[in-house]
């Protein structure tokens, strides 16, 4: 099951981050993505999302799978040999935080863009009628 803020990354062409809120209800995440959770207190799990989005980090996956075509396939083992760079809980909190705010103003223009794009769609068509 998943848990509020479990960090969800594909195997297949990582490259992109989904923090996990919370839908309700009792969610398990499908066989193509990795769930990765903080098991201690060193680590905060927006942080660890911010980094795993960086490209020294993407880079290291290529590294490490050793994979050149065109779709990188992540492994656990991947996963687990990343070297991650270690800052103050205070930073980590920053970090985590900014990268948080800014997930949620990517999603929020992503939704205004496709709320624009009905309202002119239904405008064209009112004019044309």
């Amino acid at each position: 099951m998943l848990r509020k803020g479990d960090i969800l990354i594909k195997r297949l062409n990582p490259g992109s981050v989904i923090y996990f809120e919370s839908i309700g209800a009792d969610t398990i995440a499908s066989q193509n993505l990795f769930v990765i959770r903080a098991k201690n207190d060193m680590v905060l799990s927006s942080y660890l999302g911010y980094l795993l989005e960086q490209p020294a980090i993407l880079a290291q996956f290529s590294q490490l799978s050793g994979s050149v075509s065109a779709i990188r396939a992540l492994s656990v083992k991947a996963l687990s040999k990343l070297e991650l760079p270690c800052v103050s809980m205070e930073q980590q909190r920053a970090i985590g935080e900014l990268w948080l705010l800014s997930k949620k103003r990517q999603h929020l223009l992503r939704e205004y863009a496709q709320q624009s794009e009905r309202l002119m769609a239904a405008l064209y068509s009112e004019i044309l009628k």
